[in-house]
């Protein structure tokens, strides 16, 4: 019977990994998670986390998400893995850590992706791969230890992701994923390895750092039996490694169908459509990805910086606003909800550009000097107005996305913190004019996992009857179509912004880096 059996999730993202224990109708029943801190030595440039301290954080979560639940550990009949996408993690040949784990945000290759842009070489990659060349990618990564780091690359045997070195843990296999090594290796249409996408980043030995590359249900083992026993876990406990988190997600939420789009509102802005074939348009504009199912895939806007956006602006400029939350009895984003909603839209011509990530911005346009800013400031603009203005620009983002996809958007599904916001969700749907749905629930990425699990073990026949069985929406938002006009006026200006600063972000820079 359905919810006799229950399934764990592992997301391990660029802030945080957590653990989810998943009824076998998706129902999230105890969740466990650690924050990751930045363990890189220059923390304004780069970004990076201990690997070793991951899987000690990984085993907590799963012990606890366990304990939270209330199941016995005995009835968990799999295990899914995911996380944060792109990046580099490096074992070597005892199956150790060979250097930190370098995230996607980390912008320490900056310089090294410009050069492969002036030089030509990002459109031969994009061209061989539907993937755009920039600082987080793992073959600039991988590029930039040949060039500085050689020692570090020598000794490492094996590049993967953060959600294979978690599957290694856990099962001791080796191995690699489709979703994943999207990011920059596969031909898209064949789902296979690209030894040109090597090449043309200049590291042809690589190609032999790569295991098996699978499909997400086909990457699957047993796990461990000293693990097993040490969570209570029965010896067959089936663990899956994939898809990674720009995936998992859309897959949680439940977007297979062409022209469904996820829009996870969290730490980036992941904007993920699906399609029934590879399309690579508009060239060099982010990615083509393989969908979990092998009849779809999924052209991703992947835009830096997100809420961190809203959480700078008010940690640093709302503190009286978060005192007077307190005294109301009501959360702090609440009361940012309610002084947002009393600004009018365009907040009277206050603009501003959320690219505060060290990484610049990767999509709809990659400038790793790209930067944040106001525009259209004037006497008459108040603190709420700079607030609403933060909460717009993180959407005119995700509306440059939308704008840059190749087919027509049909529905968006909303995830991650940002859909908390009812007043933010609107938004999206009246800026885009298309509807917005949102899924119950808060951890589709870990459920996504599970469900490629649950596929893998034969719980469910397929996706579509996994998505069936475990995806039900909780809020409706239509589109204002009068609101969607004025924000369209509105979005003309954001753009023309975007595109005239460019010139001026790489002088910014320069100046920056003649400074030290």
């Amino acid at each position: 019977m359905m919810g006799d059996k229950y399934f764990i999730g592992i997301d391990s993202g660029t802030s945080v990994i957590k653990a989810v224990v998943f009824s076998m109708d998706g129902r999230e029943l105890g969740v466990h998670s650690i924050p990751i801190p930045n363990d890189a030595e220059d923390p304004s440039t780069c970004y990076s986390q201990d690997m070793n301290q991951i899987w000690d954080f990984a085993k907590i979560c799963i012990a606890q998400s366990i304990r939270k639940a209330g199941v016995d550990p005995g009835s968990i009949i799999g295990i899914g893995i995911t996380g944060q996408g792109a990046g580099t993690w490096l074992i070597d040949e005892n199956g150790e850590p060979a250097y930190s784990g370098i995230c996607w945000c980390d912008g320490r290759a900056i310089g090294l992706a410009e050069r492969m842009h002036a030089e030509g070489i990002a459109e031969e990659v994009y061209k061989a791969v539907g993937n755009t060349v920039y600082s987080g990618s793992q073959g600039v990564q991988l590029r930039w230890l040949k060039e500085n780091k050689p020692e570090i690359l020598a000794k490492a045997t094996t590049a993967f992701h953060v959600k294979d070195w978690l599957f290694f843990k856990l099962t001791g296999i080796i191995s690699c994923e489709m979703t994943d090594e999207s990011l920059p290796f596969i031909n898209m249409a064949e789902r296979r390895l690209e030894p040109k996408s090597f090449d043309l980043h200049g590291i042809p030995e690589c190609i032999e750092k790569k295991p098996a590359i699978l499909e997400p249900e086909e990457n699957k083992g047993v796990i461990k039996k000293e693990l097993a026993d040490e969570f209570g876990l029965n010896a067959d406990v089936l663990v899956t490694g994939g898809p990674m988190d720009c995936v998992a997600c859309p897959l949680g939420v439940g977007t297979i169908e062409p022209g469904q789009v996820c829009s996870t509102i969290g730490t980036a802005g992941i904007h993920v459509l699906t399609m029934d074939k590879a399309d690579t348009r508009p060239m060099m504009v982010a990615g083509c990805l393989t969908h979990a199912p092998r009849d779809r895939w999924i052209r991703l806007m992947d835009a830096i910086s997100a809420t961190p956006s809203i959480e700078w602006f008010i940690k640093n400029f709302e503190g009286e606003d978060i005192e007077r939350a307190k005294q109301a009895g009501i959360s702090t984003y609440s009361y940012m909800d309610q002084l947002i909603s009393e600004i009018p839209i365009g907040c009277d011509g206050l603009t501003f550009h959320p690219y505060l990530a060290p990484a610049g911005e990767r999509a709809p346009f990659v400038n790793g000097n790209a930067k944040g800013s106001f525009f259209g400031i004037s006497y008459r603009h108040t603190r709420a107005h700079f607030l609403r203005a933060v909460y717009e620009g993180v959407a005119f983002a995700a509306l440059d996305c939308y704008k840059h996809f190749p087919i027509p958007i049909r529905e968006i599904r909303m995830a991650g913190g940002g859909s908390n916001s009812a007043v933010w969700c609107q938004m999206f749907a009246d800026m885009a004019g298309i509807p917005v749905r949102v899924p119950e629930g808060a951890e589709f990425g870990a459920k996504g996992a599970v469900m490629v699990n649950g596929v893998a073990l034969g719980v469910y026949k397929d996706y579509r009857d996994a998505i069936q069985k475990t995806v039900r929406i909780n809020r409706y938002y239509e589109p204002d179509m009068e609101k969607h006009r004025l924000y369209e006026k509105h979005y003309e200006i954001y753009l023309m912004l975007r595109k005239s600063f460019q010139s001026a972000w790489n002088e910014r820079a320069k100046l920056l880096a003649g400074l030290k």
